[in-house]
This record gives C-alpha cells, sequence and structure tokens, in this order.
C-alpha cells in the first residue's frame, strides 16, 4: 500500500495576506484534518494511503523523545520544517489504546496496524509484553506543529519475534516498506481483514451450531466485533458475488488471480458503488460487519479458498515477498543502517522491561 505526502497548502509570506490572518488559516488547516481523522475512524470517508499526514490530536507525550530539526521541505507554496519524533510502547491492552497514550494519533497507529498487516494477525497475535517502536517525521510551520509526516521505520515484536519496516520514497514520491534487508513488507494477502478485534470461532471441521443445534464444519474465521466495523479486501481482486446468499446474508465474494478467492459474510451494508466485477485493491474498505443470514450477534464471517477448496486462513502458507528494486538498494542500505541504530536504540528500554 504505497504512501505518499499530501500537506497542507497555505500561502506564503508573499501573499497578501496579514499575518493574523495566516495564523488562524494554520488553525483551521489542524481543525479541518482533525475532523477528516475523525470521519476516517468512523468508516465514512475514504482517503489516499497516506492517513499518517493527519493533525496531531494529543499533547506530546514528556517520554517520547525528539531530536532538533533535521531538515526543511517544500510544498510548492511554502516550506516547513521537518523533525524526527521517537516513541517506545510496551503492549499491555492493545496497540490501538497503548499507541495512543504513549503519544501517537489515530492515523499513525492505523498506518503501523497497515506495515504489519501481512506478518501480524492484531486480533490474534497480540498479547501484553509486545512492544513497539516508530521513528516518524512531525512538520512544523512558523515554530508550530501542524501535522504528523511519515514513519521512518518501526519495530514490533510481537510473541519474541521481531518484526522490522524501513520506509523507502521511490521516484514518484510514493513510500514503501522494506525488512531490514530489503524485502517488501507487502504480501499478496492481509492477515486479516479486521483491524482491532478478536476471534469468536475459528475454523474446524466440527462445530456446534448456534442456531441450527447441530455439529458442522466450520470452513472460516469468525471476527467479533461492532455492527458498522469497516470490513476491508484482504488482497486485490475483482468481485465475483455481492448480495444477499441464504445464511451467510450480505456477502461479497473476492477472486484473486483465478486461483484464490475470499468471503467476507453476515455485513450489515455494502461499501457504495461496488458491483460484480468491480476491481478491489487490498485493504479497500468493501463493506461493513453486521448480523445478517445466520447471525447470533455481529460479526465477520471470512473464508478462504484455494482452487475451489477451503483452506485455513491463519495456517496457509502464502507467496512469499518482492526484493527492492536494484536501482534504489544503495540509497536503501544506507538509510537502513541508520534507522536500524536508532531503532535499537529506542526499542532497548521496553525490550528490557518484557524481559523482566
Amino acid at each position: 500500500m504505497p504512501t505518499s505526502d499530501r500537506p497542507v497548502r497555505v500561502p506564503t509570506r508573499h501573499s497578501r495576506i496579514p499575518v493574523r490572518a495566516l495564523a488562524w488559516l494554520g488553525v483551521l488547516a489542524v481543525v479541518a484534518t482533525s475532523v477528516t481523522i475523525a470521519a476516517i475512524r468512523s468508516g465514512s470517508v475514504t482517503t489516499a494511503p497516506n492517513s499518517a499526514d493527519a493533525a496531531v490530536q494529543r499533547p506530546p507525550i514528556v517520554a517520547s523523545t525528539r531530536d532538533p530539526a533535521v531538515g526543511m521541505a517544500s510544498t510548492g507554496d511554502r516550506e516547513y520544517e521537518t523533525r524526527l519524533a521517537y516513541v517506545s510502547v510496551t503492549i499491555e491492552r492493545d496497540l490501538y489504546s497503548d499507541g495512543m497514550e504513549a503519544g501517537l494519533s489515530e492515523a499513525l497507529v492505523s498506518r503501523l496496524a497497515e506495515i504489519f498487516a501481512w506478518d501480524i494477525d492484531f486480533a490474534r497475535h497480540v498479547q501484553p509484553g509486545d512492544s513497539l517502536a516508530v521513528v516518524y517525521e512531525e512538520r512544523y510551520w512558523l515554530g508550530q506543529k501542524v501535522a504528523d509526516g511519515q514513519i521512518r521505520a518501526a519495530e514490533f515484536v510481537n510473541g519474541g519475534t521481531t518484526y522490522r519496516a524501513i520506509a523507502q520514497r521511490d521516484e514518484y514520491g510514493f513510500t514503501h516498506y522494506y525488512t531490514p534487508n530489503g524485502m517488501s513488507m507487502q504480501r499478496m494477502f492481509l492477515r486479516a481483514p479486521l483491524e482491532y478485534t478478536r476471534i469468536s470461532s475459528g475454523y474446524t471441521l466440527k462445530r456446534f451450531h448456534p442456531i441450527l443445534k447441530s455439529w458442522t464444519a466450520h470452513r472460516g474465521i469468525d471476527y467479533a466485533a461492532a455492527t458498522g466495523t469497516p470490513v476491508r479486501a484482504t488482497a486485490t481482486g475483482r468481485i465475483l458475488a455481492i448480495g444477499n446468499y441464504g445464511g451467510y446474508g450480505k456477502r461479497i465474494v473476492l477472486t484473486h488471480g483465478g486461483q484464490y478467492n475470499t468471503l467476507y459474510a453476515h455485513l450489515s451494508r455494502f461499501q457504495p458503488g461496488l458491483r460484480e466485477g468491480s476491481l478491489v485493491e487490498q485493504g479497500q474498505i468493501i463493506g461493513y460487519v453486521g448480523a445478517t443470514g445466520l447471525a447470533t450477534g455481529p460479526h465477520l464471517h471470512y473464508e478462504f479458498h484455494v482452487n475451489g477448496k477451503h483452506h485455513d486462513p491463519l495456517r496457509f502458507r502464502f507467496p512469499g515477498a518482492t526484493p527492492i528494486a536494484a536501482r534504489w538498494r544503495p540509497e536503501f542500505d544506507r538509510n537502513m543502517r541508520e534507522l536500524v541504530a536508532q531503532l535499537d536504540r529506542i526499542s532497548a528500554p521496553a525490550r528490557l522491561a518484557a524481559a523482566r
């Protein structure tokens, strides 16, 4: 899921607007971006994947260390100052709650979940004692912080396994993330179609159905979530079927290159504009959690098919990652060494705390 910068555009000192008016424009820009974040959280707005470019909604936390200015960046009409910020978090509840408490914005927490979504199922794998470290940009204008920028590097330690992501910007300005050895963080399939939820029923060949009152196979994963929670496509593909279908209720079936299909059932509603044959991108919102069909409460039923046969998506070995393009390797290696050193430094306290 590539990202790009879309900074707020405001007049420069060459514009014929009083300085006091410029200050008010900066305030209004921050308020407008905050409203956008709230809308994204509710699932009512679809934006480009640069959601980390959002206004900060929480005051800085003292535990977060910050460098002095590391550079100036131009956005065409004005220049803003870019500084690096560092945050280290030990997970006690979940990524969202602990990340926000440590001073990360909603947009940054969501972006972190997207970066690691191919390796970590945040509904199933995250546990107390895991840790997070992140190096990210903060943007300043006239000495005031106005927005978060890109995540430059991040680390998530999950159950003793360390995952690291390093940013690399391409020639078009899009940011991609790679492991320190240069393999793409992006895979063909996401680990889960929802964020910040739990599994209420796993894949099994024998389960007592709470409505049918009989033992049947459950060839999918049920994710418990509130009605209206956004459901995302786990891979790029086309809609094979969409509509009401018996016990599935409102359901969508996506096909991914012919060999793979995914199914999303019990939806409360579909994302407007979708129809059979529509192309959807990985991570795109396709519907919302509900309880239609044979369901005792709101949840998402998710199935994964390979050549027409059901498979457990939590155990299936998905295709591997691709390496970074050769033309970007020298620049990536230079940046990677510096960013890895920074991750080592800021993650040390959380690692020590988890080891106790």
